[in-house]
């Protein structure tokens, strides 16, 4: 890895202090004897370590002095207090569990070729046991197994082991998911509705989750989303579910949408805009770009719409279905329509397969959500019938 004896030091210091921490042994033995899955015992140690020991937002590649009292007396400590703790008790479990150590994205980035342990603040922890291999993190209150803080997504970390170590890409992980279903109705005075059910995965959820918590409750969320939403007039919220185990949350949000952007009366004719609250646009404004795009992680975006009209309306016209992807499938975009009777059905999907493009790439790039947001922006026409 470069700088040899530092780095022996360091390995020394990481597997001294993992054969220690005998005020785990009790949760680690009850891990052991536990006939679930490996993975439910990762979880389930994310969450003892959680509980006993909250991070201070410090980040350290060692653990502090005070690494006992902190745990058991003050339950705080920094990111390698967190997670040495939690590789620590994967380890009394029975669980193949090593350190990770990395630099965060706003400490710089690694040269694998020529790296320096000076360049390196953080310890993360890696799990490779029989058929299970994936990265943890206890540092957030969201976390669960494979998954890594976005501070710590950095492209490359070292896995460190008791003769040597290697190289793990930190790219290929999980992505950052958001569905939604778009329902729009009419009611009989002609007022335009939608219910907008919102769901997040893995990273969706750890961008969403902490918002909803710092509300302090659904009323109050709800409250905040009334009050930052501008373009319609919300009307209720619902928290669906959240399961901070397995990273996912829904929730529901309806909207009168009437003489808004979304739906125009224009005399005998009705132009409608279906894609309420998706918050897509093009990123990219710029002519060039000088530094690679970074999204961090995967991106994966769908939205379903369903709309249904009464007799009194008549479906004239809805944009074409329509395609457009990248090489080497490094965006994807889709969009299918299709009408039956009054009912108009919309599929579209966004994937984003790549986490850094080069400057290179920038105007395709730019070019090919230049086509989202133009075939998203297509309206639908809806005659009246009277």
């Amino acid at each position: 890895m470069g700088e040899d004896q530092r780095t022996v030091t360091q390995v020394r210091i990481f597997w001294g202090l993992l054969t220690g921490l005998s005020f785990l042994n009790d949760k680690g033995k009850q891990l052991e004897a536990g006939n679930i899955p490996v993975a439910e015992k990762v979880s389930e140690a994310i969450a003892f370590i959680q509980e006993n020991i909250k991070w201070n937002k410090q980040n350290s590649l060692t653990a502090s002095y005070e690494f006992r009292e902190n745990f058991k007396k003050n339950h705080t400590g920094n990111s390698a207090d967190v997670n040495l703790s939690l590789i620590a008790l994967l380890r009394k479990a029975g669980i193949n569990a090593y350190p990770i150590v990395l630099s965060t994205r706003d400490n710089g980035m690694l040269n694998p070729g020529f790296p320096s342990v000076s360049r390196l603040n953080y310890v993360a922890v890696l799990i490779n046991h029989d058929n299970v291999q994936m990265l943890a993190d206890a540092t957030s209150p969201f976390s669960a197994p494979g998954i890594l803080p976005e501070q710590c997504l950095n492209f490359s970390a070292w896995v460190v082991l008791r003769d040597g170590g290697m190289w793990v890409d930190l790219s290929s992980g999980k992505a950052d998911v958001v569905k939604q279903f778009i329902r729009i109705t009419v009611d009989d005075a002609k007022q335009f509705t939608a219910d907008v059910t919102s769901s997040y995965e893995d990273y969706g959820f750890l961008n969403w989750a902490p918002k909803y918590m710092e509300a302090g409750s659904e009323e109050l969320y709800a409250a905040q989303v009334k009050n930052d939403t501008r373009s319609v007039e919300v009307t209720s919220y619902k928290l669906k579910s959240m399961d901070k185990g397995k990273m996912r949350a829904s929730e529901t949000t309806t909207a009168n949408i009437s003489n808004t952007d979304y739906v125009q009366d224009i005399g005998r004719e009705v132009m409608i805009n279906p894609f309420v609250l998706s918050g897509l646009e093009n990123p990219f404004k710029s002519e060039g770009r000088k530094f690679p795009i970074d999204f961090k992680y995967r991106k994966n975006r769908s939205i379903v719409v369903s709309i249904t009209l009464p007799n009194t309306y008549k479906v004239r016209t809805v944009p074409e279905s329509f395609s457009v992807s990248l090489p080497d499938n490094s965006a994807k975009f889709s969009f299918l329509c299709n009408t039956m009777n009054n009912n108009v059905n919309i599929k579209c999907d966004v994937v984003i397969n790549k986490q850094v493009f080069s400057e290179s790439e920038y105007v395709m790039l730019k070019s090919f959500f230049a086509e989202v947001i133009r075939k998203m922006s297509e309206p639908i026409h809806i005659d009246k019938n009277t």
